[in-house]
């Protein structure tokens, strides 16, 4: 037979090295030329409910140690908000407003980067020792801030949605060491912003640019009927400030004094019966002797001892209940009830 000579050019193509990638996914083929490519293929890609839950504990272990943010330096704020910012692009509700279900309740807070609330300008045992809380009820409206011990001091609003995931928060009553309530101005106000909600944790910022981390502690607790109550907490204490420091801010100042009218005569001033009693004189009563006790036998006189002094009505002669013996003291009594009957003596 005759063999048909190769070109040197067919040669060099099937050498040529371009040529070796394709003869490798050949080789690489599965049965029948079928690619199985997920034989080959390496571990799979973690899914978004996965990478919320390591952004979640990842969050949650760094802020751990850092007395809810009291301790924090800035390395540490810094890191947390690198952490923070992670589980917020990974947010399950985007319309926190329109789940209730979730919002509401009574969240616990785990960090914050406010210093009014962590009190980081007071020495450490004048700062909230006890859990601070926040009580979200979504379907009213309502919120309440309150400390636990030493101060139990608390504060609550009311809230005005501005978008889906943003309020206006505007506070009503400031009450001190769980008795003194003092009206919040309406100056008193603020926004905030939840940025990531699920079942048992929350992130907000406020509109100042703090950071709120916090995770749910009582999913049934509501503010049903808290402003209805709130005047019944206000104690003689509260009254006694507002009449010595005038009025809080605000309240109703209390009506000033007024002077009475030119020619009219002033109203009588009410006198308690208490006073009454004690302005009346007092009328001391003889004090009545036992009956058939007989009356207490004279001192005896020692020898060389002055006699006694006679009884007063003895000794001044012509009072009423007075005993007169004597005759000059019998006329002289006489002579003067004359006088005052006929305006002479009578013979």
């Amino acid at each position: 037979m005759q063999q048909v000579a190769r070109s040197p050019s067919a040669q060099t193509t099937r050498n040529h090295p371009s040529a070796q990638p394709r003869a490798r996914v050949l080789a690489n083929a599965g049965l029948f030329g079928i690619s199985l490519p997920f034989l080959k293929a390496g571990p799979p890609k973690p899914s978004k409910a996965e990478a919320r839950a390591e952004a979640k504990k990842e969050l949650l272990d760094r802020i751990a140690t850092l007395d809810r943010g009291a301790s924090a330096t800035a390395d540490d704020k810094a890191d947390v908000e690198r952490l923070a910012s992670t589980l917020e692009d990974l947010n399950p509700t985007a319309k926190p407003l329109a789940a209730p279900e979730l919002l509401s309740g009574k969240w616990r807070l785990l960090y914050t980067t406010s210093a009014s609330i962590l009190a980081t300008n007071r020495p450490p045992f004048l700062r909230p020792q006890g859990p601070i809380y926040q009580t979200i009820d979504a379907e009213r409206l309502k919120a309440r801030n309150n400390e636990s011990f030493p101060f139990y001091n608390q504060v609550t609003a009311d809230l005005t949605p501005l978008t889906s995931s943003k309020v206006t928060v505007q506070f009503k009553t400031f009450t001190l060491f769980k008795l003194i309530n003092i009206t919040a101005p309406p100056a008193a106000k603020g926004e905030l912003a939840v940025t990531y909600l699920d079942e048992d944790l929350r992130i907000s910022r406020g509109d100042k640019g703090n950071l709120f981390v916090l995770d749910m502690a009582d999913r049934a607790a509501r503010l049903e009927g808290q402003w209805a109550l709130a005047p019944s907490l206000a104690s003689a204490a509260t009254r006694s400030l507002q009449d010595s420091l005038g009025h809080f801010p605000g309240t109703t100042a209390p009506p000033a004094p007024t002077a009475p009218a030119a020619g009219s005569r002033a109203p009588p001033r009410a006198v308690s019966p208490r006073t009454r009693r004690r302005a009346a004189p007092r009328t001391r009563l003889p004090t009545p002797s036992a009956p058939g006790r007989a009356a207490p036998p004279p001192r005896p006189v020692r020898a060389g001892a002055a006699a006694p002094a006679a009884p007063a009505a003895a000794r001044r002669p012509g009072r009423p209940g007075g005993s007169c013996a004597t005759p000059p003291c019998a006329a002289g009594r006489r002579g003067r009830v004359g006088v005052g009957m006929s305006g002479g003596q009578e013979g």
